[in-house]
């Protein structure tokens, strides 16, 4: 993938230098920018949430795989590697839990039109990725 296709991928992106933007993190409900996006002369693809958010649940939310934000030529050489596990099963199934009990408990605020707060109506966003992280790994 290039760095282009990525960025496509993003709102509110702004460049800010040579290889350099910024742009609305895709992992949460993000309304200022605080994802930065580098691309190295390489053409590695760096990502950083400034709000945290890991990379995981950054290429998660943007639907592609670590290894895209690598060039081709990289992505190759890691080709018949052992890919290690990031997370254990027990520990997928700990996430999914604790990210669909949380799901839930808002969906049943919402329905019950509770007022809840901005901040919490975008985080089921953020426990779906995680959800679909849990899974993905647990393979």
């Amino acid at each position: 993938m290039n760095c282009q296709a990525l960025l496509d991928r993003l709102d509110a992106v702004r460049q800010r230098g040579d290889g350099r933007w910024s742009a609305r993190c895709p992992a949460y409900g993000d309304t200022s920018p605080s994802l930065s996006v580098r691309e190295l002369d390489d053409g590695r693809i760096l990502l950083h949430c400034f709000a945290g958010c890991d990379i995981q649940a950054l290429t998660a939310a943007l639907g592609v795989e670590l290894s895209d934000l690598f060039p081709e030529r990289l992505g190759h050489a890691m080709h018949g590697i052992k890919r290690q596990r990031l997370i254990t099963p027990a520990q997928a199934l700990e996430i999914i839990n604790a990210d669909a009990l949380f799901i839930a408990v808002t969906a049943c605020d919402l329905a019950r039109q509770a007022l809840v707060p901005k901040s919490i109506k975008e985080k089921p966003l953020l426990a779906a990725s995680r959800i679909n992280l849990a899974l993905r790994e647990s393979k």
